[in-house]
């Protein structure tokens, strides 16, 4: 079979040649799809044979992406679909998970970064530059250590620490900038200067290594899932989802399901967050200026689906039914599709007689302080346990001062900022302020003594207590 990497664009049907430095139509800005010369036999022997080899996970679909050999795979791909029987009952609609959240990263991402990486190798690439919010990132720093390929990211300067800390264990050079548009123009800029391969999450091959996920899903749709819910940030991923339902409708003949796309509203503006509140639970999905995002609609009217909106609250209220019902934890992050179906059910825009498919990734959240969160919107439920620490309700930053608390033994505020500072976290003097009133207030740590005009810094004992049972 002759495979011919040609991209074209959905909006302007313009057809370019698949470019390394091509991610976007250059005309109109439309994300571009990547078109397979493959005839009907073809494409319909590809899906059906790809449930006889699963072990190769995305690669399995190798017919149907733009690369000239099978990459390389963690394991990503042919994620479990569970039945989330409870809930269906609750609301009295059909609904099912696909669960990417195993993935090896833990997101559907690892999907669009297997073909991205490979894609980058096969052209000669030694390094690769990234822009994102921190997820996207990780994920391609994970497979371009398997090709000795170099990577360097620019990250927006207030992501969580923790995703800072998983790049530089993947051995990824990091540098932090004030916002995702000036880490996306840095990016580009750098790779102009040299030979330099730019991964950007609206790329077609990134776009063909998600779709695979609508490939894996064939037997689902000929059950009768009509609706398939997904997130929405940037819109890549929604865009990924209806190029593979286009496919399978034109090419194995199915009656293409709806799509629901979810959108988290009542995001707190950053520019009028104060210097000492808590990051959003959702930035992952906060990006919302781009133009891909207009596009998306169209996509939506011609699935005769819908765009829903949830806050934060209702994620929360679901995460939580979702933990006591169906006995899975998973970040609320993860779970916005199917807040969004449930929203979609109670305003009659999905049926009874309905069946959908709900995208959710995210690993079981170990974070107190989501856990306090997810647990509070159950009104009565801290009175199932008959004693709750503080701990539960301390961000993540005052842990991290804690533990410097612990490791230098006592110091002062300026000394806590330096180290946070050092540490990664952009903070300014009137935040950590902030947070070690907020300790002291916890009898998690104390004033041991003036030295020199300045006030020190120490745990008490109950601030032990809390960093032991942290580590245990």
């Amino acid at each position: 079979m002759s495979k011919v990497f040609k991209v074209f664009c959905p909006i302007c049907q313009r057809i370019f040649e698949l470019r390394t430095d091509l991610k976007l139509c250059p005309f109109c800005g439309s994300p571009l799809f990547v078109y397979y010369e493959i005839s009907y036999t073809e494409f319909q022997k590809c899906i059906e044979n790809s449930k006889y080899n699963y072990d190769l996970g995305i690669w399995s679909f190798k017919c149907l992406l733009p690369v000239k050999h099978c990459g390389k795979s963690l394991g990503e791909g042919w994620t479990r679909v569970i039945d989330v029987e409870n809930i269906s009952k609750l609301y009295n609609v059909r609904i099912a998970l696909k669960n990417e959240s195993i993935n090896p990263t833990g997101t559907f991402i690892d999907r669009g970064a297997a073909v991205d990486v490979c894609y980058a190798f096969e052209n000669g690439y030694s390094s690769i530059t990234t822009a994102s919010l921190g997820d996207f990132s990780i994920s391609i720093a994970a497979y371009a250590l398997h090709y000795n390929i170099k990577t360097l990211h620019f990250i927006p300067k207030d992501v969580e620490i923790w995703k800072l800390y998983r790049l530089i264990l993947l051995n990824s050079d990091v540098k932090c900038v004030d916002s995702y548009k000036e880490a996306v123009e840095r990016a580009l800029k750098r790779c102009l200067r040299g030979r330099c391969y730019t991964s950007l999450s609206p790329s077609p091959t990134i776009i063909d290594g998600y779709r695979t996920l609508v490939f894996e899903l064939i037997e689902y749709f000929r059950k009768g899932f009509n609706w398939i819910a997904i997130p929405v940030g940037e819109g890549v991923f929604a865009t990924a989802i209806f190029k593979g339902i286009n496919e399978l409708s034109e090419y194995m003949g199915l009656d293409m399901p709806k799509i629901l796309a979810v959108r988290i509203k009542d995001l707190e503006p950053k520019e009028l967050k104060t210097s000492y509140s808590l990051p959003s639970l959702f930035s992952e999905l906060e990006i919302s200026e781009s133009n891909i995002l207009e596009i998306i609609k169209k996509f939506i009217e011609i699935s005769n689906g819908f765009i829903v909106n949830v806050d934060e609250s209702t994620i929360l209220r679901i995460a939580n039914e979702l933990a006591r019902r169906e006995g899975l934890i998973i970040d609320p992050i993860g779970i916005a599709s199917l807040a969004g179906v449930i929203e979609a059910r109670n305003n009659n825009l999905i049926d009874a007689n309905d069946k959908v498919i709900a995208v959710v990734s995210g690993s079981p959240s170990k974070d107190p302080y989501i856990l306090y969160k997810i647990i509070e919107v159950g009104n009565n439920l801290l009175k199932n346990i008959n004693y709750i620490s503080n701990e539960v309700k301390i961000s993540a930053i005052q842990r991290e001062i804690m533990r410097i608390l612990y490791e230098r033994k006592a110091l002062h505020m300026y000394g806590i900022w330096k180290e946070l500072n050092r540490r990664g976290y952009r903070v300014t003097l009137q935040t950590v302020y902030h947070h070690i009133k907020q300790l002291k207030s916890k009898d998690l740590i104390e004033i041991s003594r003036i030295s020199d005009e300045r006030t020190l810094y120490t745990l008490t004992e109950s601030g032990f207590l809390y960093l032991s049972k942290l580590s245990s």
